[in-house]
């Protein structure tokens, strides 16, 4: 992409952000086709829940609030998981009556939350499953994750921020799609309806508890927006049917709107066997308090025309269920996909802007991953902090090689090539692992690489759905030991033999530079000191251009494939642009744009001791 673009999407990005300022989000037609006026809606969201998420810490009593979720239909069991946690309960209801998970499925949750309900059906799913919470909310991400941590499920349950109406998951990925209130707050049901369709598998089912309309609001009336984007409880049952949901279900048995009312669901017998002090704060005054704290509507006198309205004859709190059924039907493309007219937000931070250090600002890391082809990442090897950057990096890559895809300039695809693996003995194994998810005992055969900590960073390229995983590195008990017994020649025609290179032109021989970086690095020796370098790696230097040689090759055909391009080795195959880089620039022979990141940074002892932190001693090379 060209820097004049650049701009102009920059520009364009903030002409949005000050048109979606000016809009009057409670006038919006939530069914009408006003896309600002859909963003403003989801922009209005996610700041109320950020808000939410900041006093997420002095949320009510988790005594009472487990009664009321009983109310709700919710276990003695799934109450001891939730514990403590039941004050950050936000849902309309309880999905898991019909959910119905089972052990080894795949959940995803929608509008996650602070995770209440994920964590229930981590229970279900034990080890063998996995659970991801998708909410707009940055904040109670963030919160959720670490709470994730916390329990010991960061391996079954992780959440990411993302938007209903564009899942960011693979097609036909889930068993189980539920959804616990925050389904209510999405302006375009039918995109989010069509989103769980299509995330779905075959004969894979949805349990959304939300709330609905019963009645058209008066138009003379001035409504809360969340009213206002509500579906109406008739329009329901034929819109997932157009979509091609079968078995449909709308449970109102719990549907009355005083869900949280003391006095509604009886509950004073319970209250009474508090003691004294729990007792005062339920009282009808400590209780419209507490109600009003915790909502996102919470300081406005606009809307308090509508006591005089009864909630349980305009709306209605149901359970939508449903299933995909076992043929599989095409939904329509414009329904799943949604064309980036800007750069997409980062989400997570990954660069401390630290002027001194003369650090990359979050601004500028962003503009020059999405502005990449390639992306040479040089890592340091089973640092599981760097695994999570390097996750986060490719959740940009892979938006963004959407948006190409879209616009014309490329597959739409990435690809993600790791030394880690070995081409071609592995490649087989990972393109299975791709179709199904599924690792073979010979893919999590990583030699000096722990299975455990990339697996992740493999679940995520298998969920996104439009990322593909390559071996990048020859065996180095066949061509790479050849190489430093018996010299490069008879080497690279090993390497050729067992299909790791195609021709001896693939093997470029390394420089007399590339070789004082090499040596560096390994001695130690000062890279800029005017000694020479030793001859002591003169023998092993071949081997390590075989490697760069290798994947720099799987590299560029997939460049002219279409592709984006994550490549990710030791950051000494990387650094200076020696090594990987050099070569794929001379294999490729048209001009295209890369960047690289460096685990090497300034700092090595803070680099040395990262700890499950934020990298924030990573040097950027934008070329």
């Amino acid at each position: 992409m060209e820097e004049e673009e650049m701009c102009s999407h920059a520009r364009a990005a903030l002409a949005k952000r000050k048109a979606l300022e000016e809009i009057d989000i409670h006038s919006v037609d939530a069914s009408s086709d006003n896309e600002f006026g859909h963003e403003a809606i989801k922009d209005h969201f996610a700041d109320a829940y950020n808000n939410v998420a900041d006093k997420s810490s002095s949320r009510g009593n988790a005594k009472i609030a487990s009664i009321l979720m009983r109310k709700l239909g919710y276990t003695d069991e799934e109450m001891k998981i939730i514990g403590s946690d039941a004050n950050l309960m936000q849902g309309t209801g309880n999905p898991h009556i019909a959910a119905n998970i089972q052990e080894g499925e795949i959940v995803i949750d929608l509008g996650s939350g602070f995770g209440v309900d994920a964590f229930v059906a981590a229970d279900k799913v034990g080890k063998s499953g996995k659970i991801i919470g998708i909410d707009i909310s940055r904040s109670e991400v963030d919160i959720s994750q670490k709470r994730s941590k916390d329990r010991g499920l960061e391996d079954i349950v992780t959440f990411r921020e993302g938007d209903i109406e564009d899942i960011p998951l693979r097609d036909s990925y889930a068993d189980c799609v539920m959804s616990n209130g925050g389904f209510c707050l999405v302006p375009d049901k039918i995109k989010a309806f069509s989103e769980i369709f299509r995330v779905l598998k075959p004969g894979g089912r949805m349990s959304i508890c939300c709330t609905t309309n019963r009645v058209e609001l008066p138009k003379n009336v001035d409504w809360p927006v969340c009213m206002n984007v509500f579906m109406k409880l008739n329009e329901i049952e034929p819109m997932l049917k157009k979509i091609g949901f079968t078995d449909i279900n709308i449970d109102l048995s719990n549907s009355r709107m005083d869900l949280w009312d003391l006095e509604a669901l009886d509950v004073q017998e319970e209250i009474s066997n508090l003691d004294p002090k729990e007792r005062e704060k339920y009282t009808k005054e400590a209780y419209e308090k507490r109600k009003e704290d915790s909502s996102v509507h919470s300081g406005s006198e606009r809307f308090q025309h509508l006591e005089e309205f009864d909630m349980n004859e305009l709306c209605a709190r149901v359970v939508i269920t449903g299933r995909k059924n076992h043929e599989k039907i095409k939904t329509n493309p414009s329904l799943n996909q949604s064309v980036r007219s800007n750069i997409p937000n980062l989400r997570h931070p990954i660069l401390d802007n630290n002027l001194d250090k003369n650090y990359f600002s979050e601004e500028e890391w962003l503009k020059a991953i999405t502005k990449s082809k390639v992306v040479f990442f040089g890592e340091r090897h089973n640092n599981s902090a760097i695994i999570d950057s390097q996750m986060r990096v490719l959740l940009e890559i892979s938006d963004f090689a959407k948006y190409r895809g879209l616009r014309g300039d490329g597959s739409g695809n990435v690809s993600l090539v790791m030394e880690q693996f070995i081409t071609p003995d592995q490649q087989d194994e990972l393109e299975n692992f791709i179709s199904t998810g599924i690792p073979s005992e010979k893919m999590k055969d990583m030699g000096g690489f722990e299975w455990e900590k990339y697996r992740k960073l493999c679940n995520l390229a298998y969920e996104l759905g439009n990322v593909k995983i390559y071996a990048g590195f020859p065996s180095r008990t066949k061509a790479v030991s050849t190489v430093v017994r018996e010299g490069y020649e008879k080497g690279v025609l090993q390497a050729i033999e067992e299909g790791s290179l195609r021709t001896s032109q693939d093997y470029i021989l390394g420089t007399e530079e590339h070789y004082n970086v090499f040596e560096s690095m390994i001695s130690g020796r000062n890279l800029n000191s005017s000694d020479n370098p030793t001859d002591d790696y003169r023998r092993i230097f071949p081997a390590q251009i075989l490697k760069d040689c290798v994947i720099s090759r799987i590299v560029s055909d997939r460049i002219l494939l279409g592709d984006s391009v994550m490549c990710l080795t030791g950051h000494g195959h990387t650094d200076f642009l020696f090594g990987i880089p050099e070569r794929v620039i001379q294999f490729h022979p048209q001009k295209f744009d890369f960047c690289t990141i460096s685990c090497a940074g300034k700092d090595e002892n803070n680099v040395e001791n990262l700890d499950g932190q934020r990298i924030a001693d990573m040097i950027l090379e934008i070329n």
